[in-house]
């Protein structure tokens, strides 16, 4: 039955792409495509095989499918409408151009009825109208798009509290960014250039579960593009072996360091806020890609790896001035700049150190072991400095 014809109109063949609801296994409320559009199909009148045609674009059949969208919006948002009186051959049937004001509304779904996908089969036609849907949008904008979804429990979220919003989106963004930058600098604001060049827009809603829409920047310059892309498909990399702890440890230790941080604070977000997600992501240069991780999965990875990316140490060297330092509470403050950016380090002194001589101010070079880890309380990333030498 599917691809069966079922309409001409204005010469083109409509084909029947899926039945949303039927009656008595005859379509009432279907799809049709001619290979380039889309069709909301309604029949009216089963008896006399009174059909209306709503020309729709594929983004409202999407929202429509999924929920999101009453189905009478759905179909008066058509961008072209036709009456059909069918007979045994679409060749034979009377189909008449329309303006939406001759359709009669009580002939219509009911004023904010949705369309409910219950069926196997018709959640994973929405799924892959859903993959057309933003595959064909980011080639047209041209610009990456990545479209996140958040549950609770088994369940969905249909209203979400500001705070776990702002938490989750703030987390994805920050490990976008560390994804972005090659450097292995572990503490400070990533540098201007990388939170220019990466930074998310969000750009829509939806709600089968609580849903963001995300897009990167649109570029003129293709390379620029690309490069936003790839950092897309490493976030896809990351989460596609979320659940194999020791492919999982490979794919961050190829990453800098700071991205075993933001890894860990997207997933302890989550968990502090009961959440699972579902991730779609597609740019013009590369495949669609989803991924899912339920309640339950997040709180398994981060038993299983927490420990070991529960915290990073490295030993740093810096130019700047010793500002203050305090023998008696093992204590120093140094100020340096990294990517023009002023920052000011506060820690402890190593028992090594306490025994040397310092003045101050001081203009000159520290190494400082620096301690990146994530705070459970506050959500963000924090930093322990611990002075070993000065040069």
């Amino acid at each position: 039955m599917m691809n069966e014809l079922c309409f001409i109109v204005d010469h083109r063949e409509l084909f029947l792409d899926q039945v949303l609801v039927d009656y008595n296994e005859d379509p009432v409320l279907f799809v049709c495509t001619d290979n380039e559009r889309y069709y909301l199909v309604l029949c009216v009148d089963i008896e006399n095989k009174k059909y209306y045609i709503s020309q729709v674009a594929l983004h409202t059949l999407v929202k429509m499918i999924s929920g999101e969208s009453p189905m009478r919006n759905a179909f008066l948002d058509g961008d072209g409408f036709w009456s059909v009186l069918a007979t045994d051959s679409p060749e034979k049937d009377v189909v008449s151009a329309i303006d939406k004001k001759e359709i009669g509304l009580g002939e219509l779904p009911k004023s904010g009825a949705v369309f409910e996908c219950y069926s196997p089969e018709l959640k994973a036609y929405a799924m892959s109208l859903n993959r057309a849907s933003i595959a064909i949008l980011a080639q047209r904008e041209k610009r990456s798009i990545v479209e996140i979804s958040f549950e609770e429990g088994d369940g969905h979220f249909h209203e979400i509290s500001c705070s776990a919003l702002a938490e989750a989106l703030a987390s994805l963004q920050n490990l976008v960014y560390s994804l972005a930058y090659k450097e292995d600098r572990t503490f400070g604001q990533f540098p201007r250039s990388i939170r220019d060049q990466y930074e998310l827009k969000v750009t829509d809603t939806f709600a089968a579960s609580f849903g963001v829409q995300l897009k990167t920047k649109i570029y003129d310059d293709e390379v620029k593009q690309k490069e936003s892309d790839a950092v897309i498909e490493k976030l896809n990399g990351l989460l596609a072996v979320s659940e194999e702890p020791d492919s999982l440890k490979k794919a961050l230790s190829d990453e800098s360091r700071r991205t075993c941080v933001y890894y860990n604070a997207f997933l302890n977000g989550l968990k502090r806020n009961n959440m699972g997600f579902s991730l779609s992501t597609a740019s013009p240069f590369r495949k669609f890609d989803t991924r899912h991780m339920s309640t339950a999965q997040v709180n398994n990875m981060l038993q299983r790896i927490g420990r070991d990316i529960k915290e990073i140490k490295r030993v740093e060297c810096f130019e700047g001035v010793l500002k203050g330092i305090n023998i008696d509470k093992k204590r120093f403050t140094f100020i340096t700049e990294v990517d023009n950016e002023s920052i000011k380090i506060d820690g402890t002194i190593s028992e090594e150190m306490i025994q040397k001589e310092f003045k101050v101010p001081w203009k000159t070079s520290v190494t400082v072991e620096t301690t990146t880890s994530f705070d459970k309380i506050t959500g963000k990333e924090k930093h322990a400095f611990k002075l070993v030498d000065v040069n």
